[in-house]
């Protein structure tokens, strides 16, 4: 199969028990365009989200009450729901489902996983593990992970850190950049509202915390803080107080939705906290926020210094002091035009480069491999 070829009614099947069933990777991205090229796509998830994604098959698992019962009970289930199926492809997105991945092997069929994240950096960080185990399951996972580079047929890793831990011979790197329109091109900041945005899950080491502080701190009651998405379960709500009617939680809202809030918005925060593994990753945010023609402020890391300067779309600034954080909001909303060129800047960069567009070359060459 070549890879401008479409699906030719070939069927792939995605599988998570732990994404919702809108997760932008998975569905609005993976799926969407697999569906685009001439696959038919069904998803496996627990979740009861929408993916609002036409063509998209949704085969719903049954929810756990607990994260032992999600761990032992869902994969089995979704193996159950995926031989029924009849795939000629089974693409994976959690690491418990490695398991579930080597028993489809057994039946014969082809099976990708998909790395979101560097596991053992990212166990390293889980609030929910005791403290003097996360070590040693951050092993294991490492090892969990490494059988499913010896036996599965193609890995997938959403970031360059993640791709030396699998043999290249079989891994895509499919970045997590923005999905992005290029005929349809989003207002100056002029027009906008006076507006900051945070998308994405809300935590202290997601700078939920600093984000609150510095719209404290910058006390201009003509500025908005919205923060969109779930407010993660090891998170306490901010104190608002003082501020209560400039900061705004609507909570996880459908990608419609956050891209009209996107697109009146003058700046964007990415000001995740320095844990090592947002530290080796890229934020989706910050592709989005310059897709949605706006500067962003982020965190003063190598790898987000390195899209932020070189592209000249806005400041880095130290993510755990938020008068750094409150004094970037003012330098861009005090200098409308040079803000407007960094929006400017960071729009035509991700149509060059950032864009989702650019990501899928590398998972349709996977699958045409696989395929063929």
């Amino acid at each position: 199969m070549e890879l401008d070829q479409p699906g030719r009614d070939r069927k792939i099947v995605h599988v998570t028990t732990v994404h919702s069933a809108g997760d932008t990777r998975i569905v609005q991205k993976e799926c969407r365009s697999l569906i685009e090229a001439g696959f038919r796509v069904v998803l496996i998830a627990a979740s009861d989200d929408d993916p609002r994604v036409p063509g998209l098959d949704l085969r719903r698992l049954p929810t756990t009450r607990s994260r032992a019962q999600r761990l032992m009970l869902r994969p089995w289930s979704a193996l159950r729901q995926a031989l029924r199926e009849k795939a000629d492809l089974y693409h994976i997105h959690d690491p418990e489902l490695i398991p579930m991945a080597l028993a489809l092997k057994l039946f014969g069929k082809r099976v990708v996983y998909d790395a979101h994240e560097h596991l053992p950096r990212q166990v390293l960080s889980k609030h929910w593990i005791p403290r003097m185990m996360r070590d040693p399951v951050a092993r294991l996972a490492g090892a969990v992970e490494a059988v499913a580079d010896r036996f599965l047929d193609g890995i997938v890793v959403a970031n360059a850190s993640t791709a030396p831990r699998f043999r290249p011979s079989h891994t895509a790197l499919v970045e997590n950049y923005a999905r992005v329109r290029p005929d349809d091109a989003p207002p100056d900041l002029k027009t906008r509202a006076s507006t900051v945005i945070y998308v994405g899950g809300l935590s202290d080491h997601r700078g939920l915390r600093h984000m609150v502080d510095a719209m404290r701190l910058l006390g201009r009651p003509e500025v908005g803080l919205v923060l969109i998405g779930p407010l993660e379960s090891s998170a306490r709500p901010p104190d608002l107080d003082g501020i209560e009617g400039k900061v705004s939680m609507p909570g996880r809202l459908d990608l419609d939705s956050v891209e009209v809030l996107l697109r009146d918005a003058k700046v964007g925060l990415s000001v995740l906290q320095p844990i090592p593994n947002y530290m080796s990753n890229y934020p989706t945010k910050l592709f989005e926020y310059m897709a949605a023609r706006m500067p962003v402020v982020a965190s003063d890391f190598p790898l987000y210094r390195s899209v932020v300067d070189s592209v000249r779309c806005g400041i880095v600034v130290d993510p755990t002091a938020p008068e750094a954080i409150a004094e970037a909001i003012a330098y861009l909303l005090d200098h409308p035009e040079e803000a407007q060129a960094m929006a400017d800047r960071g729009r035509a960069a991700v149509l060059e480069r950032y864009s989702w567009n650019v990501a899928n070359r590398a998972l349709m060459r996977l699958y045409a491999r696989l395929l063929s």
